[in-house]
């Protein structure tokens, strides 16, 4: 509560990091400081960052992310920082593995996946102060108790993922 309240504008940087197949392929530029820079002059205290992982995996067995994707990402998220906004990165539909299987048929893949990507994700990010948070999930389709309480399994994957990367996550 106390973090959201400085959050008096926040901008959405949509249809970028998240984009299928590169930053740039839905049309919008290169995230860049001075595009950040705008954004502050403009009056904004927050950025948003959706975000795709899943198709920057070098090892889909291992779900090991690109290590040029993470610090591709964690630049954006410091262009963010040196300008003093506060920043929400989350992963971001990415092909739907996780938001469209809240079952538990899926349940331990997805769970899976959520701790290997979250664990190298808050690493690669885990020295920045609480001007950077995370978002664990966007738009889960649930409409029941059970598809919640797979969904719940989830979160709480997320929060022991991030939490045990250290640094100012723990």
């Amino acid at each position: 509560m106390q973090l959201s309240a400085k959050f008096k504008l926040g901008w959405n940087i949509g249809n970028t990091l998240e984009a299928i197949d590169g930053e740039t392929n839905w049309g919008n530029p290169m995230v860049s400081q001075a595009l950040i820079d705008q954004v502050k002059r403009s009056g904004f205290t927050a950025v948003r960052i959706p975000c795709s992982w899943n198709q920057y995996m070098a090892n889909s067995a291992t779900a090991e992310l690109q290590q040029s994707w993470l610090n591709r990402v964690k630049q954006v998220v410091q262009y963010c920082v040196n300008d003093g906004l506060y920043v929400i990165l989350n992963i971001h539909w990415d092909g739907g593995w996780l938001e469209n299987n809240c079952t538990t048929a899926q349940q331990a893949q997805v769970n899976a996946l959520q701790k290997a990507f979250w664990e190298q994700i808050a690493t690669q990010m885990r020295d920045f102060d609480e001007h950077v948070m995370f978002a664990s999930a966007n738009e889960p389709a649930v409409s029941d108790a059970a598809g919640m309480g797979v969904l719940l399994s989830y979160h709480q994957t997320f929060v022991n993922a991030v939490r045990s990367t250290g640094g100012r996550n723990s």
